[in-house]
Parts: structure tokens; sequence; C-alpha cells
């Protein structure tokens, strides 16, 4: 079938690269944000629900998602180990969802961005990282 413009066929590595910034952006963000000013109001809502009570894992949990979304989303911008990133990235914004479901509104963000995120992560898992990136395409 004939396309419209042909011409921009051209930059579709392009493509991939602007994904795979606009995805690491957003997870070192949220990363920042966890951390930093929600890391409390994350703590008192795992409290209320009982979360893993038992094993004070209400407090390390921020810490240790906070943690993870910087380093993936630094990974993923920077463009290095970007399927291995891509899929745990994936996997935070499913946990993420799973924890805003169960335990409540902790980022405040609707479920269908966790979603969008979930699917642009997916998806550069099998378009690969795009121009500009550390790893280099097989």
């Amino acid at each position: 079938m004939l396309s419209v413009f042909p011409e921009l066929f051209t930059y579709d590595s392009l493509a991939s690269t602007v994904l795979r910034v606009v995805l690491g952006i957003v997870l070192l963000y949220i990363g920042l944000i966890t951390v930093g000013v929600r890391r409390i109001y994350f703590i008192t809502e795992l409290q209320v629900h009982n979360f893993a009570r038992n094993y004070n894992f209400h407090r390390f949990l921020p810490w240790v998602m906070g943690l993870v979304e910087i380093f993936t989303g630094v990974f993923i911008t920077v463009g290095f180990l970007t399927q291995v990133m891509v899929l745990i990235a994936a996997y935070l914004f499913l946990n993420m969802t799973l924890i805003e479901r169960y335990v409540g509104k902790v980022l405040n963000y609707p479920t269908i961005f966790n979603v969008v995120m979930i699917f642009l992560s997916l998806a550069l898992l099998f378009l690969g990282p795009g121009a500009l990136a550390i790893d280099l395409p097989l």
C-alpha cells in the first residue's frame, strides 16, 4: 500500500529514541517523587492497610521502589541494557497499578496512565533502543 509521506520512514529509529527518552524521564520523575515527597504518605497508606506489617516492609518498600525506578529511568534514558530495563519498567508500572488498586492512591495517577506506560514499555521491548543508545541493535 502506498504511503502518504514515505520520507518519514527514514526516521524510524528516531521514534524509538523519543519513546525511550520519554519513558526514562517519566520513571526518573516518579522515582524521585517516591523517594522524596510522597514517601511519608506512601508509608502511612501501607500502614493503614496492614501491608506486610509483621516484617516492617512498609518502611522499606518506598525506598526500594523509588531507587529501582530512578536507576531504571537513568538506564532507559541513556539507552543502556534497554530491553532488560524495559521489562523492569513494565513490572514497576504493573506493581504501581496493583498497589494503587489494593492499597490506595499513593501517587494519584489514573490507572490508564500506568496501563499506557506498561504498553509503552512492552512496545520498546520489541522496537529496540533506537538511535543514540549505548545498546547497539544486533
